[in-house]
């Protein structure tokens, strides 16, 4: 009789802190997923992005919203590995990433857009 006290004892003592162990585990797993999110308009035209420059927090998850005004365009941050992307004209193209690298990086058209093509670039700054 007494060692069926101390097996059931055991196994209360077992459950209660392999619960009290993860329930503590889990309610500190932070997900990567952030809480904040900027949404940013951008215009491309012939050689300049309005804005040309982009500020954000680190941490946040950004959406650029890209429309161009005059020819295809594209757009690419090679930190971020935006690429391939084409902007047209009159119509929205969407891109989003979280800004989880700080520092000031280049965005550029990499799609041949006229003679000033390689002027066309603009700045994101992560802080």
């Amino acid at each position: 009789m007494v060692q069926k006290n101390y097996l059931v004892a055991f196994i209360f003592v077992f459950l209660f802190s392999g619960s009290v162990f993860f329930l503590g585990y889990f309610a500190n797993q932070t997900t990567d997923e952030p809480s904040e999110e900027v949404t940013i308009r951008i215009i491309a035209r012939q050689f300049e992005y309005e804005p040309e420059n982009i500020t954000v927090s680190f941490g946040v998850r950004v959406k650029l919203i890209l429309t161009s005004a005059d020819v295809v365009h594209g757009f690419q941050i090679e930190e971020y590995n935006i690429k391939n992307v084409q902007i047209r004209n009159g119509e929205d193209t969407i891109v989003t990433f979280v800004a989880n690298i700080r520092g000031e990086f280049i965005f550029f058209c990499d799609v041949f857009c006229g003679v000033g093509h390689a002027d066309h670039w603009g700045r994101l700054i992560v802080v």
